[in-house]
């Protein structure tokens, strides 16, 4: 898959994405300063600024603003760290001062040289880019997401179920994912997992900034510690804007679904990338262990700090969540209870609906059974597994839709009635009690008439389908 602006291709250097190429190159960039700055031959230097060169260039032809946002602040924190590191060292002082006017002054020509790579932040800035507005509804529904399911979706349902459930009305968007790596997380792992992975590099890097100038840590140690944390910094502002960073990828890469849409290349450059953040992580773990910098109340200052990160992330989806009120049960693909459309607790469903998506979205056909019943009477997995791996439930009612009306239902449903919802097939042999057919108004196949004398006296129109 191609990405494109303007006409131009987006450079994605066998990535599947170009933002993921970006990030993968800005987390880089903190060890070519490092390599840069402590050269201490010419030649050595020449090549670190030829490297630095082509990081540059590669950055922009991903025409990823994410990853030249990331180069730029992580450039602007190393160079205030290395300036604090520069009261014992002047040359520092000197080389920090030059190495962020030099990183800028290439950044900015070297953008303005190419053909329109900041024509997509002039549009950011304008408000006219919808790839920059979709994503603020989609982050406003990933926070009501995460309110109403503080313990997580599942692995791989955040887009789908935002698709389905958490869309406003006349859009007409589907997403994989939040493009969002820690946003993405916490809706599909939920707030405890996110808040034991963020306490670990949270330690670290408090860790790290606190005890890295003091007088015991070799110099050396330290430009490493500052080239260490500015890239984890790069990860940080990198994953804020885009999904680069995917967990899943490591449990999903032997899945249909894990590799669906990627070659071998893109699943090996995923793996690069979540690889490289991961090494980052066990770096500093090395070099704050190695030189103990590791304190008792680092340790706990650094777990409050996440631990008041994911309580402010948590009340501000509470917030964003306000007035949407009861729905009903939703059931994730592995069988668990989902209640994402609901905070209050429902007692069990009377009805199941179980959607069909290649009909219509499964927003759609909640809403038209929300108008008729209790939000507490509905139950909805999200597919066809439910019939086929069984939820063990009672329900009065089960509505297949689309092309799940052939469908067989499990044995550990126990249902008194069938109702059909737009099947997509003429008539065919029921295996239980038919209450009720609900036909399209508009009737491209021309099967209604079959449906209407095979059940006389049970099938309605639906308005707006």
């Amino acid at each position: 898959m191609e990405f494109t602006y303007n006409g131009l291709v987006r450079w994605s250097f066998g990535f599947q994405n170009p933002n993921h190429a970006a990030a993968l190159f800005a987390m880089l960039l903190p060890f070519v300063w490092l390599f840069r700055g402590e050269a201490r031959k010419g030649a050595l230097r020449i090549l670190a600024i030829c490297i630095e060169s082509v990081l540059y260039a590669m950055i922009l032809l991903t025409m990823s603003r994410a990853g030249i946002m990331a180069v730029v602040m992580s450039r602007i924190f190393f160079s205030a760290l290395k300036w604090r590191l520069a009261g014992k060292r002047p040359d520092l002082k000197r080389g920090a001062v030059l190495g962020f006017i030099l990183a800028v002054v290439i950044v900015l020509l070297a953008a303005a040289g190419y053909s329109d790579s900041l024509g997509r932040f002039r549009e950011w800035i304008a408000g006219g880019d919808k790839a920059v507005s979709h994503r603020y509804v989609l982050w406003e529904g990933a926070l009501r997401m995460i309110a109403e399911n503080p313990f997580g979706t599942g692995a791989g349902l955040s887009g789908k179920i935002w698709t389905e459930f958490y869309q406003p009305d006349g859009m007409d968007l589907r997403f994989r994912t939040m493009v969002n790596s820690f946003l993405t997380f916490i809706a599909e792992r939920g707030l405890l997992i996110a808040l034991l992975m963020a306490i670990p590099p949270t330690i670290l890097v408090m860790s790290a900034l606190r005890n890295m100038f003091s007088g015991s840590v070799p110099e050396k140690t330290k430009v490493l510690l500052i080239s260490a944390v500015s890239s984890l910094f790069a990860s940080l502002v990198s994953g804020m804007f885009s999904t680069c960073f995917e967990f899943a990828a490591f449990a999903n890469v032997f899945s249909r679904s894990g590799v669906r849409g990627m070659t071998f290349l893109n699943i090996a450059m995923s793996f690069v990338l979540n690889l490289a953040l991961l090494g980052l992580v066990f770096l500093l773990v090395w070099l704050v262990l190695k030189r103990k910098l590791l304190a008792k109340r680092d340790a706990y200052r650094g777990a409050a700090i996440a631990a008041m990160g994911m309580l402010v992330l948590y009340l501000s989806a509470c917030l964003a969540d306000m007035g949407r009120g009861e729905r009903c049960r939703i059931f994730t693909s592995d069988g668990k209870p989902f209640a994402a459309v609901s905070r209050k607790k429902c007692s069990g469903g009377k009805i199941l609906v179980v959607p069909d998506e290649n009909v219509l979205r499964a927003r759609r056909t909640l809403d038209f059974f929300l108008d008729k019943h209790k939000p507490s009477e509905i139950i909805m997995p999200l597919g066809s597994f439910a019939i086929a791996d069984g939820i063990p439930c009672l329900c009065g009612t089960v509505v297949l839709c689309g092309g799940n009306c052939r469908m067989e239902i499990s044995p550990e449903i126990e249902t008194k009635s069938l109702i059909y919802f737009l099947p997509d097939s003429p008539p065919f042999e029921s295996g239980g009690d038919v209450r009720s057919v609900y036909l399209p108004v508009y009737d491209r196949h021309g099967w209604n008439r079959a449906w209407k004398a095979k059940f006389p006296g049970k099938t309605r129109l639906c308005d707006g389908f």
